[in-house]
């Protein structure tokens, strides 16, 4: 995870092993006043996400 204002790494993915998964494994996830809005995948699919 990037966080977007100061472009530091501030967490990473891992798989069910615990090891690091590369950029197959993509997840996108988007917020607003720290509720997530949207999220998205490698597939480029982007999906509102409903309260």
């Amino acid at each position: 995870m990037i966080e977007v204002k100061t472009r530091k790494i501030v967490a990473g993915l891992t798989d069910e092993n615990g090891a690091a998964v590369q950029s197959e494994k993509l997840l996108e996830l988007d917020f607003t006043d720290n509720r997530p809005v949207r999220a998205g995948d490698q597939f480029g699919l982007g999906r509102k996400v409903e309260p």
